[in-house]
């Protein structure tokens, strides 16, 4: 049971990585963009290389150059072979005027034979049987014992390239695109596992042992303009299985909770203190703590404050409640920090009841 539960807790995590690597899909972007200009721009300046020369003048090639390299018995085989397919492109085209069943049948039958021989003959030959072949057929590229020149769609590729001169190699721009993705996926995920902030609401209550007073999520209420579909669409993926409050609800439970612990230990002033990570200049954020601090109607008195651990009027504040409701937010809120606040404010005598997520 505790092995399955483990498990289940292990992919909620891997999951909870996948969407906030999803969620900053504008790095992502960006930085396979700027991958693809870098390296297209590489292959760019490494094809301009070694192409500012001349082109070189043709070379006549005769049949003496091919006998010195072939011998006049291999030059007779190819010279036959080419014959041959010269006489199969021949009844080839005299077979589509062909009109008697029997001599198209008897044509058809030369044609095969003439076919099967010229494929039995070609896998005979040498490379420079076929360099020869091909010379024949009409490739003058072919020079005679230069194996470099016997394949001649390498070498009209490469002499488009050089007549061309720079160009953009669309292997280089994915290339460069992948690894810009793939660096910038390998950032953002050992900065998620390395740096140690608050993710979820769960984790501040299993490892700062913080009752959850409430969750706040600005999106059920405020619109943010800056978030396109896919930003609102990836945040309610994030927030599919857990606890689903309205905007109002969300308030009637964090000030229901302080209202009651307030009641029982007959507390005064409590103290909202806000993580120095909290965006406080948010309006859904500022808007969320007043209208809990109205809820509450002054009975008991509540006041919001900012960073007690760097601000000293924050920190005389605090120490003057009789409790504290730490505010912290996902993502930005460190464990740390979390600890400090919390140890300080038992080192001062003020009980903390709980804790407001902000996510």
């Amino acid at each position: 049971m505790e092995l399955r539960e483990e498990r289940e807790e292990r992919e909620i995590r891997v999951f909870d990585l996948f969407i906030s690597l999803c969620q900053r899909w504008r790095s992502l972007l960006i930085c396979l963009v700027i991958g693809a200009v870098v390296l297209g721009a590489y292959g760019w300046y490494k094809s301009g290389s070694g192409t500012a020369g001349a082109p070189s003048s043709p070379v006549e090639i005769t049949d003496e150059d091919w006998s010195a390299v072939l011998g006049p018995d291999a030059m007779n085989d190819v010279q036959q072979l080419y014959s041959s397919i010269q006489e199969y492109d021949k009844l080839m085209q005299e077979q589509s005027h062909v009109t008697d069943l029997s001599e198209k049948l008897e044509n058809m039958e030369h044609i095969t034979a003439i076919q099967n021989n010229v494929s039995a003959t070609k896998a005979r030959f040498t490379d420079d049987q076929k360099a020869y072949l091909a010379f024949l057929m009409g490739d003058t590229n072919i020079i005679p014992g230069n194996e470099d020149t016997y394949d001649h769609k390498a070498n009209e590729q490469s002499a488009q390239e050089a007549a061309g001169g720079r160009h953009i190699s669309k292997k280089y721009v994915v290339v460069g695109a992948l690894l810009g993705l793939i660096l910038a996926a390998i950032v953002i995920i050992i900065k998620y596992i390395a740096t140690a902030t608050i993710k979820t609401a769960g984790e501040t209550e299993e490892n700062l042992d913080l009752q959850i007073l409430g969750r706040f999520d600005g999106s059920n209420k405020f619109y943010d303009k800056r978030k396109t579909a896919l930003d609102r669409w990836l945040r309610r993926v994030k927030q599919k299985n857990k606890q689903k409050l309205s905007y109002e609800e969300s308030v009637k439970m964090v000030s229901a909770k302080m209202q009651i612990a307030a009641d029982k230990y007959d507390l005064k002033k409590i103290c909202i203190a806000a993580d120095s990570n909290v965006e406080l200049e948010k309006v859904q954020n500022k808007e969320f703590l007043d209208d809990i601090i109205a809820k509450l109607g002054g009975t008991p008195e509540a006041v919001v404050l900012n960073n007690i651990l760097g601000r000293s009027d924050a920190l005389h504040d605090m120490a003057g409640a009789d409790a504290v409701v730490l505010v912290l937010q996902t993502e930005n809120s460190r464990f740390t920090d979390a600890q400090y606040e919390r140890i300080l404010c038992e080192g001062y005598g003020v009980p903390v009841l709980g804790a407001i997520v902000v996510e």
